[in-house]
């Protein structure tokens, strides 16, 4: 696996306190703010969450963006 040291992951899902507002598979996975964040943070050296993303025209907060620099 390649290294993409100095790059960016970013990582756009549903906030886990709007569960139940989108109908979704059994499979699917709303993420709690701070475990995505506690766990991007193992491989990135600054994390943030923009509450801001967007979803059909002006609904936020459903969707997060949690951004993480890689070490």
């Amino acid at each position: 696996m390649r290294k993409l040291k100095g790059g960016y992951i970013v990582v756009i899902d549903k906030n886990r306190e709007r569960f139940g507002e989108m109908v979704i598979g059994e499979w699917e996975q709303w993420f709690d703010e701070n475990e995505l964040k506690n766990l991007m943070g193992k491989y990135c050296t600054e994390v943030s969450v923009d509450k801001k993303v967007s979803y059909e025209a002006e609904d936020y907060g459903l969707f997060y963006a949690w951004i993480g620099k890689v070490r």
